[in-house]
């Protein structure tokens, strides 16, 4: 992920502009650390957009064992849940 995908996300004023924007990335087969979702994630506002956001890059998370950090990154249990239901099928090796 480079520091221009970054800053396109980062000036996106909307969450749905920020959005549209992520869409197009993982649809590029570029594949993701999960220090790289989690620097996207935290480029966008509402817990909402993150998991909506965390749904497209499941399928393309390179280190699967590291998943749990992701899943911490959200500060409340219900958040944590849903994160936790959409990566559920991602397994680690």
């Amino acid at each position: 992920m480079d520091s221009k995908k970054v800053a396109l996300i980062k000036a996106a004023n909307f969450a749905d502009e920020k959005l549209k924007i992520l869409k197009k990335i993982p649809s590029s087969g570029e594949q993701f650390t999960v220090k790289q979702v989690i620097l996207i994630l935290s480029q966008l506002d509402h817990e909402t957009t993150k998991l909506s956001a965390l749904k497209l890059f499941k399928n393309k998370i390179v280190d699967k064992g590291n998943k749990f950090k992701i899943i911490s990154h959200f500060p409340f249990e219900s958040d944590q849940k849903k994160a936790n239901k959409i990566l559920k099928d991602v397994f680690t090796y």
